[in-house]
């Protein structure tokens, strides 16, 4: 596994962060609620997007 190229964030505390979010699907619209900016950018640095048609609630 590679190394976390997030400076100052190991593997360890983004899992933490990545288990925070909260992932809900209702009919055909998927929500995503939980999900703190910074955890936004930390999954963008991994490679993972969300797709912007999704609703997302901020907290």
């Amino acid at each position: 596994m590679a190394a976390s190229t997030i400076k100052g964030e190991t593997i360890d505390d983004c899992l933490i962060d990545a288990a925070f979010i909260k992932i809900h699907k209702s009919g055909t619209q998927w929500r995503i609620e939980n999900i703190l900016q910074k955890t936004k950018n930390m999954m963008e640095e991994l490679n993972v997007y969300f797709d912007k048609e999704r609703e997302f609630i901020n907290k």
